[in-house]
Protein backbone atom coordinates (compact mmCIF):
# COMPACT_ATOMS: atom_id res chain seq x y z
CA UNK A 1 0.00 0.00 0.00
CA UNK A 2 2.99 2.41 0.80
CA UNK A 3 4.46 1.34 -2.38
CA UNK A 4 1.43 2.18 -3.97
CA UNK A 5 0.88 5.24 -2.40
CA UNK A 6 4.99 6.43 -3.09
CA UNK A 7 4.32 5.43 -7.14
CA UNK A 8 1.11 8.11 -6.88
CA UNK A 9 2.90 10.72 -5.05
CA UNK A 10 6.05 10.36 -7.79
CA UNK A 11 3.63 10.44 -9.96
CA UNK A 12 1.86 13.28 -9.26
CA UNK A 13 5.34 15.45 -8.52
CA UNK A 14 6.61 14.32 -12.27
CA UNK A 15 3.38 15.76 -14.13
CA UNK A 16 4.10 18.88 -11.61
CA UNK A 17 7.34 19.29 -13.09
CA UNK A 18 6.71 18.55 -16.65
CA UNK A 19 3.92 20.91 -16.29
CA UNK A 20 6.22 23.64 -15.00
CA UNK A 21 8.28 23.22 -17.76
CA UNK A 22 6.28 23.41 -20.42
CA UNK A 23 4.74 26.73 -18.86
CA UNK A 24 8.71 28.01 -18.47
CA UNK A 25 8.91 27.16 -22.32
CA UNK A 26 5.60 29.04 -23.53
CA UNK A 27 5.58 31.87 -21.47
CA UNK A 28 9.58 32.79 -22.03
CA UNK A 29 9.17 32.14 -25.98
CA UNK A 30 6.07 34.83 -25.89
CA UNK A 31 6.93 38.36 -27.15
CA UNK A 32 7.72 41.66 -25.37
CA UNK A 33 5.22 43.63 -25.92
CA UNK A 34 4.59 47.34 -25.65
CA UNK A 35 2.44 48.93 -22.85
CA UNK A 36 -0.90 48.38 -24.30
CA UNK A 37 -2.28 45.27 -22.75
CA UNK A 38 -3.48 44.31 -26.65
CA UNK A 39 -1.02 45.82 -28.94
CA UNK A 40 1.74 43.22 -30.02
CA UNK A 41 5.41 44.61 -30.37
CA UNK A 42 5.75 45.74 -34.02
CA UNK A 43 8.60 44.63 -36.05
CA UNK A 44 11.51 47.03 -36.77
CA UNK A 45 10.65 48.47 -39.34
CA UNK A 46 12.66 50.86 -42.16
CA UNK A 47 12.05 54.79 -41.14
CA UNK A 48 9.94 56.27 -44.47
CA UNK A 49 11.87 59.51 -46.03
CA UNK A 50 10.60 63.02 -44.25
CA UNK A 51 9.72 64.95 -47.28
CA UNK A 52 12.75 68.02 -47.59
CA UNK A 53 11.62 71.24 -46.96
CA UNK A 54 12.38 74.32 -49.07
CA UNK A 55 10.22 77.51 -47.09
CA UNK A 56 8.06 79.25 -49.48
CA UNK A 57 8.89 83.35 -48.39
CA UNK A 58 5.46 85.39 -48.87
CA UNK A 59 6.68 89.21 -49.21
CA UNK A 60 9.88 88.67 -47.62
CA UNK A 61 11.58 91.39 -45.80
CA UNK A 62 15.19 92.38 -44.61
CA UNK A 63 16.94 94.13 -42.67
CA UNK A 64 20.35 95.45 -42.66
CA UNK A 65 21.77 96.92 -39.11
CA UNK A 66 24.61 98.19 -39.94
CA UNK A 67 27.14 100.07 -37.64
CA UNK A 68 27.85 103.42 -38.51
CA UNK A 69 30.36 104.71 -35.30
CA UNK A 70 33.07 106.47 -35.96
CA UNK A 71 35.69 103.70 -35.99
CA UNK A 72 34.65 102.29 -39.62
CA UNK A 73 35.43 105.12 -41.09
CA UNK A 74 37.04 108.58 -39.71
CA UNK A 75 39.21 107.31 -37.08
CA UNK A 76 43.25 106.81 -37.62
CA UNK A 77 42.88 103.40 -38.35
CA UNK A 78 38.88 103.05 -39.29
CA UNK A 79 37.90 99.79 -39.80
CA UNK A 80 36.56 99.77 -43.40
CA UNK A 81 38.47 103.06 -44.71
CA UNK A 82 37.10 101.97 -48.11
CA UNK A 83 33.84 101.96 -47.24
CA UNK A 84 33.03 98.64 -48.59
CA UNK A 85 30.34 98.51 -46.29
CA UNK A 86 28.47 100.29 -49.05
CA UNK A 87 29.60 97.55 -51.53
CA UNK A 88 28.63 94.88 -49.17
CA UNK A 89 24.68 96.27 -48.86
CA UNK A 90 24.55 96.63 -52.71
CA UNK A 91 25.82 93.08 -53.06
CA UNK A 92 23.14 91.61 -50.90
CA UNK A 93 20.33 94.04 -52.61
CA UNK A 94 21.50 92.92 -56.41
CA UNK A 95 21.17 89.22 -55.69
CA UNK A 96 18.01 89.85 -53.79
CA UNK A 97 16.18 91.16 -56.44
CA UNK A 98 17.22 88.67 -59.02
CA UNK A 99 16.92 85.49 -57.06
CA UNK A 100 13.25 87.10 -56.00
CA UNK A 101 12.30 87.65 -60.07
CA UNK A 102 13.49 83.90 -60.49
CA UNK A 103 11.59 82.73 -57.84
CA UNK A 104 8.74 84.96 -58.41
CA UNK A 105 8.70 85.21 -61.96
CA UNK A 106 5.73 87.63 -63.22
CA UNK A 107 4.43 88.18 -59.42
CA UNK A 108 8.05 89.56 -58.33
CA UNK A 109 6.59 92.15 -56.24
CA UNK A 110 6.02 92.36 -51.95
CA UNK A 111 10.11 91.50 -51.28
CA UNK A 112 11.32 94.67 -49.46
CA UNK A 113 14.64 95.76 -47.81
CA UNK A 114 15.17 98.07 -44.66
CA UNK A 115 18.49 99.41 -43.01
CA UNK A 116 18.73 100.33 -39.56
CA UNK A 117 21.86 102.78 -38.76
CA UNK A 118 23.26 102.67 -35.59
CA UNK A 119 26.06 103.92 -33.29
CA UNK A 120 24.59 106.39 -30.54
CA UNK A 121 20.71 105.62 -31.60
CA UNK A 122 19.54 103.86 -33.97
CA UNK A 123 17.52 105.71 -37.09
CA UNK A 124 15.78 103.95 -40.05
CA UNK A 125 16.37 105.04 -43.70
CA UNK A 126 12.58 106.21 -44.78
CA UNK A 127 12.94 105.90 -49.03
CA UNK A 128 10.45 108.73 -49.36
CA UNK A 129 10.36 110.83 -47.13
CA UNK A 130 6.73 109.54 -45.90
CA UNK A 131 7.49 106.53 -43.88
CA UNK A 132 8.78 104.18 -46.23
CA UNK A 133 10.70 102.23 -44.05
CA UNK A 134 11.02 99.15 -46.59
CA UNK A 135 12.07 99.40 -50.11
CA UNK A 136 10.41 97.09 -52.39
CA UNK A 137 13.30 95.11 -53.93
CA UNK A 138 13.03 95.72 -57.57
CA UNK A 139 15.63 96.37 -60.57
CA UNK A 140 13.83 99.93 -60.81
CA UNK A 141 14.18 100.95 -57.03
CA UNK A 142 18.28 100.13 -57.39
CA UNK A 143 19.21 103.62 -58.01
CA UNK A 144 17.55 104.91 -54.63
CA UNK A 145 19.08 101.64 -52.63
CA UNK A 146 22.59 102.89 -54.02
CA UNK A 147 21.72 106.51 -53.52
CA UNK A 148 20.43 106.06 -50.19
CA UNK A 149 23.77 103.87 -49.15
CA UNK A 150 25.84 106.37 -50.42
CA UNK A 151 24.42 109.20 -48.43
CA UNK A 152 24.91 107.70 -45.32
CA UNK A 153 27.66 105.22 -45.62
CA UNK A 154 30.20 107.23 -48.19
CA UNK A 155 30.98 106.47 -51.83
CA UNK A 156 33.73 103.28 -51.87
CA UNK A 157 37.03 105.10 -52.62
CA UNK A 158 37.30 102.40 -55.25
CA UNK A 159 33.76 104.86 -57.19
CA UNK A 160 35.31 107.73 -56.60
CA UNK A 161 34.68 108.69 -53.34
CA UNK A 162 36.89 111.17 -51.46
CA UNK A 163 38.87 109.66 -48.40
CA UNK A 164 37.85 112.97 -46.17
CA UNK A 165 34.33 112.57 -46.51
CA UNK A 166 33.10 109.64 -44.35
CA UNK A 167 29.37 110.38 -43.28
CA UNK A 168 29.72 107.37 -40.32
CA UNK A 169 30.57 109.84 -38.33
CA UNK A 170 27.99 108.48 -34.77
CA UNK A 171 29.35 107.57 -31.51
CA UNK A 172 29.06 104.46 -28.94
CA UNK A 173 27.81 101.47 -30.30
CA UNK A 174 24.14 100.69 -28.98
CA UNK A 175 23.19 97.37 -29.92
CA UNK A 176 19.92 97.24 -27.31
CA UNK A 177 18.91 100.66 -29.78
CA UNK A 178 19.55 98.49 -32.78
CA UNK A 179 17.45 95.38 -31.74
CA UNK A 180 14.39 97.87 -30.53
CA UNK A 181 14.19 99.74 -34.15
CA UNK A 182 14.48 95.36 -35.70
CA UNK A 183 11.66 94.07 -33.81
CA UNK A 184 9.27 96.87 -34.61
CA UNK A 185 10.03 96.80 -38.27
CA UNK A 186 9.69 92.92 -38.31
CA UNK A 187 6.64 92.90 -35.65
CA UNK A 188 4.39 92.37 -38.62
CA UNK A 189 6.12 90.25 -41.07
CA UNK A 190 4.19 88.05 -43.53
CA UNK A 191 6.96 85.11 -43.38
CA UNK A 192 10.43 84.84 -41.75
CA UNK A 193 12.40 87.63 -42.23
CA UNK A 194 16.80 88.12 -42.56
CA UNK A 195 18.36 90.56 -39.66
CA UNK A 196 21.74 90.83 -40.38
CA UNK A 197 23.29 92.38 -37.77
CA UNK A 198 27.31 93.83 -38.87
CA UNK A 199 28.94 95.86 -36.23
CA UNK A 200 32.87 96.86 -35.61
CA UNK A 201 32.85 96.71 -32.17
CA UNK A 202 31.38 95.53 -28.42
CA UNK A 203 28.25 97.20 -27.16
CA UNK A 204 28.86 100.31 -26.03
CA UNK A 205 25.82 102.36 -25.22
CA UNK A 206 25.50 106.06 -23.82
CA UNK A 207 23.47 106.85 -20.73
CA UNK A 208 21.53 109.83 -22.05
CA UNK A 209 20.21 107.94 -25.06
CA UNK A 210 19.83 104.17 -24.27
CA UNK A 211 16.86 102.66 -23.81
CA UNK A 212 18.28 100.80 -20.91
CA UNK A 213 17.77 103.29 -18.85
CA UNK A 214 14.30 105.03 -17.79
CA UNK A 215 13.91 108.77 -18.67
CA UNK A 216 14.15 109.10 -14.46
CA UNK A 217 17.43 107.58 -14.44
CA UNK A 218 19.02 109.78 -17.01
CA UNK A 219 17.54 112.65 -15.53
CA UNK A 220 20.82 112.17 -12.04
CA UNK A 221 22.91 112.62 -15.82
CA UNK A 222 23.75 116.53 -15.75
CA UNK A 223 24.63 116.68 -19.95
CA UNK A 224 21.21 114.79 -20.89
CA UNK A 225 19.25 118.09 -20.05
CA UNK A 226 21.18 118.92 -23.74
CA UNK A 227 19.65 115.94 -25.25
CA UNK A 228 16.77 116.88 -27.18
CA UNK A 229 15.00 115.31 -29.83
CA UNK A 230 16.89 112.76 -31.81
CA UNK A 231 15.03 111.34 -35.11
CA UNK A 232 14.01 107.73 -35.63
CA UNK A 233 14.37 108.01 -39.46
CA UNK A 234 16.67 109.70 -42.08
CA UNK A 235 15.75 110.26 -44.91
CA UNK A 236 17.01 108.73 -47.96
CA UNK A 237 17.24 111.84 -50.05
CA UNK A 238 17.34 115.69 -48.44
CA UNK A 239 17.12 114.17 -44.75
CA UNK A 240 20.07 115.20 -41.80
CA UNK A 241 23.18 113.23 -41.28
CA UNK A 242 23.67 110.14 -39.32
CA UNK A 243 23.17 111.43 -35.30
CA UNK A 244 26.46 112.60 -33.76
CA UNK A 245 26.19 113.76 -29.93
CA UNK A 246 28.97 115.83 -29.95
CA UNK A 247 27.93 117.78 -33.05
CA UNK A 248 25.93 121.28 -32.68
CA UNK A 249 25.75 124.05 -30.08
CA UNK A 250 25.46 121.68 -27.32
CA UNK A 251 27.61 119.13 -27.64
CA UNK A 252 26.99 115.66 -24.84
CA UNK A 253 30.38 114.55 -24.04
CA UNK A 254 30.94 110.67 -23.11
CA UNK A 255 29.58 109.15 -19.84
CA UNK A 256 29.54 105.93 -17.89
CA UNK A 257 26.73 103.93 -17.58
CA UNK A 258 25.21 102.68 -14.13
CA UNK A 259 27.96 100.60 -12.70
CA UNK A 260 24.96 98.13 -11.26
CA UNK A 261 23.10 98.05 -14.42
CA UNK A 262 23.44 94.59 -16.71
CA UNK A 263 23.93 95.47 -20.28
CA UNK A 264 24.37 92.00 -20.95
CA UNK A 265 20.65 91.15 -19.54
CA UNK A 266 19.45 93.84 -21.22
CA UNK A 267 20.53 93.06 -24.83
CA UNK A 268 19.72 89.28 -24.01
CA UNK A 269 16.16 90.03 -23.26
CA UNK A 270 15.54 92.00 -26.55
CA UNK A 271 17.62 89.37 -29.00
CA UNK A 272 15.83 86.79 -27.36
CA UNK A 273 11.95 88.10 -28.09
CA UNK A 274 13.34 88.31 -31.92
CA UNK A 275 14.49 84.81 -31.48
CA UNK A 276 11.55 83.67 -30.15
CA UNK A 277 9.43 85.09 -32.47
CA UNK A 278 7.84 82.59 -35.20
CA UNK A 279 6.43 83.67 -38.30
CA UNK A 280 4.47 81.89 -41.05
CA UNK A 281 5.75 80.51 -43.96
CA UNK A 282 4.03 78.21 -46.43
CA UNK A 283 5.95 74.23 -46.97
CA UNK A 284 4.98 70.79 -48.07
CA UNK A 285 2.25 69.44 -45.79
CA UNK A 286 0.21 72.69 -44.93
CA UNK A 287 1.33 76.10 -43.20
CA UNK A 288 3.80 76.01 -40.51
CA UNK A 289 6.00 78.43 -38.01
CA UNK A 290 9.76 79.72 -38.09
CA UNK A 291 12.34 81.86 -36.66
CA UNK A 292 13.68 84.93 -38.60
CA UNK A 293 16.73 84.30 -39.98
CA UNK A 294 19.52 85.85 -37.99
CA UNK A 295 22.95 86.96 -39.41
CA UNK A 296 25.53 88.57 -36.78
CA UNK A 297 28.54 89.69 -38.06
CA UNK A 298 31.38 91.32 -36.56
CA UNK A 299 34.35 93.14 -38.80
CA UNK A 300 37.40 92.50 -36.15
CA UNK A 301 39.82 94.55 -37.80
CA UNK A 302 41.89 95.67 -35.30
CA UNK A 303 43.69 92.14 -32.82
CA UNK A 304 45.09 94.36 -30.95
CA UNK A 305 41.86 95.09 -29.17
CA UNK A 306 39.33 92.43 -30.18
CA UNK A 307 35.79 92.47 -28.98
CA UNK A 308 35.36 89.05 -30.37
CA UNK A 309 34.08 87.50 -26.77
CA UNK A 310 32.12 89.96 -25.90
CA UNK A 311 30.32 90.55 -29.55
CA UNK A 312 30.06 86.56 -29.66
CA UNK A 313 28.22 86.59 -26.18
CA UNK A 314 25.49 89.24 -27.07
CA UNK A 315 25.09 88.53 -30.47
CA UNK A 316 24.86 84.78 -30.93
CA UNK A 317 21.81 83.27 -32.12
CA UNK A 318 20.11 80.00 -30.64
CA UNK A 319 20.23 76.16 -31.55
CA UNK A 320 16.64 76.72 -32.90
CA UNK A 321 17.85 79.74 -35.18
CA UNK A 322 20.61 77.89 -36.71
CA UNK A 323 19.28 74.61 -37.48
CA UNK A 324 16.15 76.01 -38.82
CA UNK A 325 18.58 78.75 -41.65
CA UNK A 326 21.85 75.90 -41.36
CA UNK A 327 24.05 78.37 -40.17
CA UNK A 328 26.99 77.78 -37.72
CA UNK A 329 26.55 78.82 -34.25
CA UNK A 330 27.68 82.08 -33.06
CA UNK A 331 29.31 85.33 -34.80
CA UNK A 332 30.76 85.07 -38.21
CA UNK A 333 33.96 86.47 -37.37
CA UNK A 334 35.09 88.60 -40.37
CA UNK A 335 38.63 89.80 -40.58
CA UNK A 336 39.05 92.33 -43.16
CA UNK A 337 36.40 94.79 -44.62
CA UNK A 338 37.14 92.99 -48.15
CA UNK A 339 35.47 90.26 -46.70
CA UNK A 340 32.11 92.16 -46.04
CA UNK A 341 30.70 91.20 -49.64
CA UNK A 342 31.23 87.45 -49.45
CA UNK A 343 29.02 87.52 -45.98
CA UNK A 344 26.58 89.40 -47.00
CA UNK A 345 25.31 87.40 -50.46
CA UNK A 346 26.25 83.90 -48.10
CA UNK A 347 23.34 85.75 -45.62
CA UNK A 348 21.40 86.22 -48.22
CA UNK A 349 21.60 82.55 -49.80
CA UNK A 350 21.28 80.87 -46.36
CA UNK A 351 18.29 82.96 -46.12
CA UNK A 352 17.05 81.90 -49.39
CA UNK A 353 18.04 77.75 -48.73
CA UNK A 354 20.71 77.40 -50.97
CA UNK A 355 23.52 75.40 -50.81
CA UNK A 356 27.31 75.82 -51.33
CA UNK A 357 29.22 75.00 -54.15
CA UNK A 358 33.11 74.37 -52.92
CA UNK A 359 35.44 76.31 -55.03
CA UNK A 360 39.18 76.27 -54.30
CA UNK A 361 40.96 79.56 -53.49
CA UNK A 362 41.69 81.49 -56.39
CA UNK A 363 40.30 79.23 -58.64
CA UNK A 364 37.62 80.22 -61.62
CA UNK A 365 36.07 76.88 -62.52
CA UNK A 366 33.20 75.08 -61.28
CA UNK A 367 30.67 72.47 -61.95
CA UNK A 368 26.81 72.84 -61.93
CA UNK A 369 25.16 69.77 -61.22
CA UNK A 370 22.32 68.60 -63.59
CA UNK A 371 19.61 69.42 -60.90
CA UNK A 372 20.71 72.99 -60.21
CA UNK A 373 17.31 75.45 -60.79
CA UNK A 374 19.11 78.62 -59.99
CA UNK A 375 22.87 79.63 -58.99
CA UNK A 376 24.45 82.70 -57.32
CA UNK A 377 27.84 83.99 -57.90
CA UNK A 378 29.93 86.39 -55.86
CA UNK A 379 33.51 87.20 -56.46
CA UNK A 380 36.25 89.14 -55.45
CA UNK A 381 39.39 90.16 -57.67
CA UNK A 382 42.69 92.04 -56.55
CA UNK A 383 42.15 95.04 -58.20
CA UNK A 384 39.10 97.00 -59.84
CA UNK A 385 37.66 94.84 -63.18
CA UNK A 386 36.18 96.20 -65.92
CA UNK A 387 33.78 93.28 -66.65
CA UNK A 388 33.43 89.93 -65.31
CA UNK A 389 31.75 87.37 -67.44
CA UNK A 390 30.38 83.76 -66.40
CA UNK A 391 31.29 81.45 -69.08
CA UNK A 392 30.00 77.86 -70.58
CA UNK A 393 30.93 77.03 -73.76
CA UNK A 394 29.21 79.59 -76.30
CA UNK A 395 27.37 81.00 -73.87
CA UNK A 396 28.38 84.17 -71.90
CA UNK A 397 27.06 86.16 -68.63
CA UNK A 398 27.76 89.28 -67.65
CA UNK A 399 27.67 89.55 -63.84
CA UNK A 400 27.05 92.99 -62.19
CA UNK A 401 29.37 95.05 -60.44
CA UNK A 402 32.03 98.05 -60.52
CA UNK A 403 35.43 97.86 -58.89
CA UNK A 404 36.58 94.57 -57.44
CA UNK A 405 33.43 93.17 -56.14
CA UNK A 406 30.78 91.10 -58.38
CA UNK A 407 27.49 89.69 -58.06
CA UNK A 408 25.39 87.59 -60.68
CA UNK A 409 22.08 85.52 -60.79
CA UNK A 410 21.56 82.71 -63.04
CA UNK A 411 17.99 80.65 -63.80
CA UNK A 412 17.76 78.05 -66.32
CA UNK A 413 19.67 76.38 -68.48
CA UNK A 414 22.33 76.26 -65.48
CA UNK A 415 24.08 72.74 -66.04
CA UNK A 416 27.61 71.98 -66.82
CA UNK A 417 31.32 73.14 -66.53
CA UNK A 418 31.34 77.14 -65.93
CA UNK A 419 34.46 79.13 -65.99
CA UNK A 420 34.87 83.35 -64.08
CA UNK A 421 36.88 85.42 -66.45
CA UNK A 422 37.72 88.52 -65.21
CA UNK A 423 38.22 91.50 -67.58
CA UNK A 424 41.33 93.37 -66.27
CA UNK A 425 42.42 91.63 -62.98
CA UNK A 426 42.71 88.10 -60.95
CA UNK A 427 39.92 86.80 -58.62
CA UNK A 428 40.77 86.06 -55.59
CA UNK A 429 37.57 84.57 -54.08
CA UNK A 430 34.19 82.85 -55.43
CA UNK A 431 31.78 81.78 -54.21
CA UNK A 432 28.83 80.01 -55.56
CA UNK A 433 25.08 79.14 -53.82
CA UNK A 434 22.75 76.67 -55.85
CA UNK A 435 18.83 75.71 -55.89
CA UNK A 436 18.67 72.06 -56.52
CA UNK A 437 15.61 69.99 -57.37
CA UNK A 438 16.79 68.08 -54.92
CA UNK A 439 17.55 68.19 -51.24
CA UNK A 440 18.90 65.29 -48.32
CA UNK A 441 16.94 63.74 -45.63
CA UNK A 442 18.08 61.77 -42.54
CA UNK A 443 15.65 59.38 -41.72
CA UNK A 444 15.51 57.34 -38.19
CA UNK A 445 13.14 55.12 -35.98
CA UNK A 446 11.23 57.20 -33.32
CA UNK A 447 12.14 54.12 -30.94
CA UNK A 448 14.96 52.30 -31.57
CA UNK A 449 15.27 48.81 -30.24
CA UNK A 450 16.69 45.43 -31.62
CA UNK A 451 13.71 43.17 -33.82
CA UNK A 452 12.39 39.76 -32.43
CA UNK A 453 15.11 37.96 -35.03
CA UNK A 454 18.29 40.30 -33.93
CA UNK A 455 18.04 42.77 -36.74
CA UNK A 456 19.06 46.13 -35.89
CA UNK A 457 17.29 49.46 -36.82
CA UNK A 458 18.45 51.47 -39.48
CA UNK A 459 18.71 55.08 -40.18
CA UNK A 460 18.29 56.50 -43.78
CA UNK A 461 19.63 58.88 -45.73
CA UNK A 462 17.06 59.80 -48.29
CA UNK A 463 17.74 62.21 -51.58
CA UNK A 464 14.12 63.60 -52.43
CA UNK A 465 12.50 65.96 -55.36
CA UNK A 466 11.58 69.66 -53.61
CA UNK A 467 8.67 69.21 -55.75
CA UNK A 468 6.56 66.49 -54.67
CA UNK A 469 8.96 64.60 -51.65
CA UNK A 470 9.71 61.48 -53.57
CA UNK A 471 12.50 59.74 -52.48
CA UNK A 472 15.12 58.82 -55.79
CA UNK A 473 18.14 56.70 -55.74
CA UNK A 474 21.09 59.39 -55.17
CA UNK A 475 22.99 57.19 -58.12
CA UNK A 476 20.71 58.02 -60.46
CA UNK A 477 20.93 62.11 -60.47
CA UNK A 478 25.09 61.88 -59.13
CA UNK A 479 27.54 59.16 -60.68
CA UNK A 480 31.15 60.40 -58.42
CA UNK A 481 28.83 59.22 -54.95
CA UNK A 482 30.76 58.24 -52.27
CA UNK A 483 30.77 54.78 -51.13
CA UNK A 484 30.54 55.77 -47.35
CA UNK A 485 29.65 58.67 -45.28
CA UNK A 486 30.71 58.99 -41.94
CA UNK A 487 27.96 59.63 -38.70
CA UNK A 488 28.08 58.96 -35.13
CA UNK A 489 25.13 57.98 -32.59
CA UNK A 490 25.31 60.36 -29.27
CA UNK A 491 23.50 59.35 -25.98
CA UNK A 492 22.94 62.41 -23.64
CA UNK A 493 25.12 60.54 -21.15
CA UNK A 494 27.82 61.30 -23.64
CA UNK A 495 28.53 57.50 -25.08
CA UNK A 496 29.51 58.11 -28.77
CA UNK A 497 29.60 55.56 -31.35
CA UNK A 498 30.79 55.92 -34.84
CA UNK A 499 28.20 55.12 -37.79
CA UNK A 500 28.38 53.83 -41.01
CA UNK A 501 26.51 55.56 -43.69
CA UNK A 502 27.12 52.66 -46.52
CA UNK A 503 25.73 53.45 -50.17
CA UNK A 504 22.30 51.59 -50.64
CA UNK A 505 21.62 48.64 -53.02
CA UNK A 506 17.87 48.83 -53.87
CA UNK A 507 15.08 48.18 -56.01
CA UNK A 508 11.45 47.05 -55.62
CA UNK A 509 8.73 49.33 -54.23
CA UNK A 510 8.63 52.17 -51.83
CA UNK A 511 11.25 54.79 -50.95
CA UNK A 512 15.00 54.41 -51.92
CA UNK A 513 17.97 55.10 -49.47
CA UNK A 514 20.84 56.44 -50.82
CA UNK A 515 22.52 55.73 -47.70
CA UNK A 516 21.91 53.41 -45.01
CA UNK A 517 23.60 53.17 -41.29
CA UNK A 518 22.88 50.05 -38.96
CA UNK A 519 22.23 51.57 -35.24
CA UNK A 520 23.98 49.41 -32.59
CA UNK A 521 20.95 50.12 -30.06
CA UNK A 522 22.74 46.66 -27.82
CA UNK A 523 25.95 48.85 -27.44
CA UNK A 524 24.02 51.72 -26.09
CA UNK A 525 22.18 52.83 -22.28
CA UNK A 526 18.70 53.29 -22.51
CA UNK A 527 16.95 56.95 -23.49
CA UNK A 528 17.39 59.59 -25.54
CA UNK A 529 20.07 59.73 -28.49
CA UNK A 530 21.30 62.14 -30.99
CA UNK A 531 21.87 60.55 -34.66
CA UNK A 532 24.08 62.43 -36.90
CA UNK A 533 25.65 61.79 -41.03
CA UNK A 534 28.23 64.14 -42.17
CA UNK A 535 27.49 65.43 -45.54
CA UNK A 536 31.05 66.92 -45.77
CA UNK A 537 32.46 64.68 -48.56
CA UNK A 538 29.41 65.38 -50.63
CA UNK A 539 29.98 68.93 -50.76
CA UNK A 540 33.95 68.58 -51.65
CA UNK A 541 32.75 66.52 -54.58
CA UNK A 542 30.70 69.32 -56.10
CA UNK A 543 27.11 68.05 -54.63
CA UNK A 544 25.03 70.49 -53.31
CA UNK A 545 24.30 70.32 -49.99
CA UNK A 546 22.92 72.82 -47.57
CA UNK A 547 23.95 71.73 -44.22
CA UNK A 548 27.52 69.92 -43.87
CA UNK A 549 25.57 67.69 -41.36
CA UNK A 550 21.96 66.51 -40.34
CA UNK A 551 21.04 65.16 -36.81
CA UNK A 552 17.85 63.76 -35.98
CA UNK A 553 16.50 62.48 -32.34
CA UNK A 554 15.98 58.82 -31.40
CA UNK A 555 15.06 56.95 -28.41
CA UNK A 556 17.13 54.18 -27.95
CA UNK A 557 15.10 51.13 -26.12
CA UNK A 558 17.33 47.86 -24.24
CA UNK A 559 15.92 44.64 -23.54
CA UNK A 560 15.88 44.97 -19.95
CA UNK A 561 12.04 44.81 -19.43
CA UNK A 562 9.57 41.81 -20.37
CA UNK A 563 6.25 41.86 -19.97
CA UNK A 564 4.68 38.54 -20.88
CA UNK A 565 1.33 37.94 -22.88
CA UNK A 566 -1.12 35.14 -23.80
CA UNK A 567 -1.32 34.36 -27.24
CA UNK A 568 -4.04 36.99 -28.07
CA UNK A 569 -1.78 39.70 -27.14
CA UNK A 570 -3.13 40.46 -23.35
CA UNK A 571 -1.26 41.15 -20.64
CA UNK A 572 -0.24 38.08 -18.09
CA UNK A 573 0.31 40.40 -14.76
CA UNK A 574 2.19 39.28 -11.56
CA UNK A 575 4.88 37.88 -13.20
CA UNK A 576 8.64 38.82 -12.63
CA UNK A 577 12.08 38.44 -13.76
CA UNK A 578 14.70 36.56 -11.56
CA UNK A 579 18.50 38.19 -12.75
CA UNK A 580 19.31 41.09 -14.67
CA UNK A 581 19.26 40.65 -18.19
CA UNK A 582 21.51 41.66 -20.63
CA UNK A 583 20.55 41.88 -24.72
CA UNK A 584 20.99 40.26 -27.32
CA UNK A 585 20.57 36.47 -26.45
CA UNK A 586 20.09 36.96 -22.76
CA UNK A 587 18.13 34.07 -20.82
CA UNK A 588 16.42 34.19 -17.23
CA UNK A 589 14.20 32.85 -14.80
CA UNK A 590 10.59 33.30 -15.02
CA UNK A 591 8.20 33.40 -11.38
CA UNK A 592 4.77 33.81 -11.59
CA UNK A 593 1.11 32.43 -11.79
CA UNK A 594 -0.79 32.19 -14.82
CA UNK A 595 -5.04 32.31 -15.10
Amino acid sequence: MRIKSNTIISGIFAAALLSAAVLAIHFLRLPVAPASDAERIADVLPPSPPAPWLPRLAAPRAVLVLDVSGSMGVVNRPADPGRLQTVAALRFFDSYVRMWREIAGDDAAGAGIAVVLFGTVAQTIDWSGDGELFLPVTEANRRRFTDGLVRYLGRPLAWGGDAGEDPRRAQDSDYAAALDAVADLVADAPSPPAVLFMTDGAMDPHPCFTPLLSAAVRERYRSCDRRGEVPATLAAVGGPPIFDRRAGEKPINKSDMPPNLDIDAGVAERLGRLLDARFPVAGKGGDEAAPLAWFPIYLDTRPWRSDLVAVRRMLSGDEANARFWGTEPGVTHCRSADELAGHFVAAFARWFHMSALEIAPGGTRFRVPDDTRALVVQAAADAPLKSLRLVRGDRAVDLAGRGRFWTGVLADDTAGDWVLVPGGGNLVQASVYLEPSYGWTLAVPTVCREGSAGELPEARLYMCRFADGTAVAGGEVYGNLPAQLPGSIRRDSGEVLPLDFALAVESGEGPRATYVAALPVARLSEGPALVTVRLDTLLSLGIPVRDPAQSRPVAVESLTRLVVTDGEGRRLPGFSLEGVPHAPGWTAGLRGDAP
